[in-house]
């Protein structure tokens, strides 16, 4: 047993020679001044008192969302009053045009590293689609689609902005709930479909130089981490027995050999994102949980680089959710999309329609009309809890 240990430590103790870090993960600044940034300015905004009530739309799901922001409803002009500062901004931001807008790298990855108020970004949306929400009910069709118009600049702004993978995330959210809003317009005033179609709405080649953007972030944040553990700066924290864990996994840790590890699987993933298609990153992640384990044990195990490949196991496989969330917020805009289109259709033509416009389409799997004339969309599981059946529907159209 003792020559198995020292044998592996042996494996173990010499580093491989460094590489150059591969030039598509490096993040790049976006040109933006900072006295332009609508990004900096919104996340400028200092936070209200803690005891102010927040301003937010409630999370709801298709035909719930009706009856979820009715309740929630009374309270919004309150949460407006308590956010008016931010309100301000957001308004003035997204008024009538795409406000230049670009997440701020920092000037170093790790720990430490501060991030922006990406609270104030989900407070400006929930400002907008409240607005647009109560002028709907108040029946202003054309207020509603107004306060929509800003919300779509917002969105719009923050997804072709973001940089880092929560920054993306905070964009998918935004979109998600514009979308949810927008489906309870539409409903309740048909007459705006042709305004709302207008609107502009995420595309795969938005999704595809997000997707690359927030990869790169995400990769130099690994190798910030790498690089703290081997030199032990991520256990100077540590006391007891975690102290001498962490020391023993830094001795062992390989930093040029684990650096390189996953700046491959990053270089993998990009190679796997398409202008043309939000699907692919995803069923490069199926084909990769498909493929036989490269490990002794399973993953988890190699002899060579033992610390490097279970940092890398514990770290990666949340990734697959990600790409899958922003698919689904392609294929959910693009149904949107068909479902504002068939509204000027006969009722008896719209499946057939439907059919000759998703065929050969991730679509053609996915979305569907029921004999109700409902809409549904089977989605993508986004987490290893969530379900392959979740959809999402649209209401059918009056006839």
């Amino acid at each position: 047993m003792l020559l198995v240990v020292l044998a592996w430590v042996a494996s173990n103790w010499r580093d491989t020679e460094p590489q150059a870090w591969p030039e598509v993960l490096t993040p790049r600044a976006m040109a933006v001044a900072d006295a332009d940034n609508f990004f900096i300015a919104l996340t400028a905004v200092p936070a209200v008192e803690a005891k102010a009530p927040r301003l937010h739309l409630p999370p709801c799901a298709g035909a719930d969302c009706v009856a979820v922001w009715r309740t929630a409803a009374p309270d919004w002009a309150s949460q407006r009053q308590a956010h008016a500062a931010l309100g301000a901004v957001c308004e003035a931001g997204t008024r009538s045009s795409v406000p230049a807008a670009a997440e701020p790298l920092p000037p170093t990855f790790g720990l430490d590293t501060e991030l922006p108020r990406f609270q104030n970004l989900t407070g400006c949306s929930a400002w907008l689609l409240t607005l647009a929400l109560e002028a709907s009910s108040a029946n202003q069709p054309d207020a509603a689609v107004a306060k929509l118009a800003q919300s779509a600049r917002l969105g719009t702004a923050v997804f072709n902005g973001s940089q880092s993978l929560i920054g993306h995330m905070i964009a998918l959210g935004i979109w998600n709930r514009h979308l949810q809003a927008l489906q309870v317009i539409a409903a309740q005033h048909p007459g705006t479909t042709s305004a709302l179609q207008a609107l502009p709405l995420p595309t795969a080649l938005q999704t595809a130089a997000a997707q690359r953007r927030w990869v790169a972030y995400e990769a130099s944040f690994n190798r910030s981490m790498v690089r703290m553990l081997g030199s032990g700066d991520a256990c100077r924290t540590e006391v007891g027995f975690s102290a001498w864990h962490c020391r023993t996994g830094a001795a062992f840790s390989l930093p040029n050999y684990s650096e390189q590890l996953f700046s491959a699987h990053w270089v993998q993933v990009l190679s796997a994102v398409r202008d043309d298609d939000a699907m692919s990153a995803v069923e490069y992640w199926g084909r990769r949980a498909s493929a036989p384990p490269s490990g002794l044990f399973g993953s988890w195990w190699h002899w060579r680089g033992t610390v490097a490949h279970m940092m890398f196991e514990v770290a990666m496989p949340g990734s697959k959710a990600y790409f899958a969330r922003s698919a689904n917020l392609n294929i959910s805009a693009q149904a949107t999309q068909l479902w504002l289109a068939s509204k000027s259709l006969p009722a008896e033509a719209r499946s057939a329609w439907l059919a000759e416009q998703i065929k050969a389409t991730p679509l053609a799997e996915r979305l569907t009309i029921d004999n109700q004339g409902q809409w549904q969309l089977r989605a993508l599981p986004d987490t290893a809890s969530s379900s392959a059946k979740a959809t999402t529907q649209w209401p059918a159209w009056p006839i």
